[in-house]
Parts: C-alpha cells; structure tokens; sequence
C-alpha cells in the first residue's frame, strides 16, 4: 500500500484493535481513511479529464469558427467533427460517474496523524 499523497510505502501495524499503516516518515493512517484514498484519486483524475476535454472542445470550436469565416468547409467541417468527438467523451465521463456536470470535490487526503 503506498501513502495517499505522496506514494511512499505504508506498513501496516495493528494496534489496539485498530489497524492502521505508518510510512517511514511516522505519518500515521486508519485503514478507513486510507479507503477513501483510490476515491479521491479517481475523482481527481476525472477532473483533470473533464478539464483537458473541455479545453480541447474550446480550442476545436475556435479553429472551427476560423476556418469558416475564411471559407475553408473542409477543415471546418473537420474541427466540428472534433468538437462533437470530445463532447461525446466528455458526457460519456459523467454519465458514468454520476451524471453530474459537476464533480463533487475531493477530500483532504494530506491531513494526517504524527505519533
């Protein structure tokens, strides 16, 4: 198991009933939090995707409105096919995970225990 913000290597100690992992620096975790971890990780790469989708959907309708203006059909008609490709992968990342156009954000993962 590696530390949620850091990727250091986490061992895993049982005390108390209750487990918990320790990197080598002493930054200690319950195992509850470390659940949330992959969570949060995927939502912040969901993110990250939507966000680079929708740059390229800006930048593609953009070169689309100047090709047309400048009467090249051709390339317009390529940068719109490329605007309707990235809005379709964008809406397929949020139909499947949750049908929001918002993502919920994500939870503080650095927050940790010294012992």
């Amino acid at each position: 198991m590696c530390r949620p913000d850091c990727n250091d290597v986490l061992w895993e100690i049982d005390e108390d009933d209750v487990v918990r992992c320790r990197c080598h620096v002493g930054h200690a975790y319950t195992a509850e939090l470390l659940s949330l971890a992959p969570d949060d990780n995927l939502w912040r790469a969901l993110a990250s995707a939507l966000r680079a989708l929708g740059e390229r959907i800006a930048l593609a309708r953009k070169l689309h409105q100047q090709a047309s203006d400048s009467g090249r059909g051709l390339l317009a008609e390529s940068w719109a096919r490329k605007v309707r490709e990235a809005e379709e992968e964008a809406e397929i990342l949020r139909v499947r995970h949750g049908g929001s156009t918002r993502l919920r954000p994500a939870t503080r993962m650095g927050a940790c225990r010294m012992n």
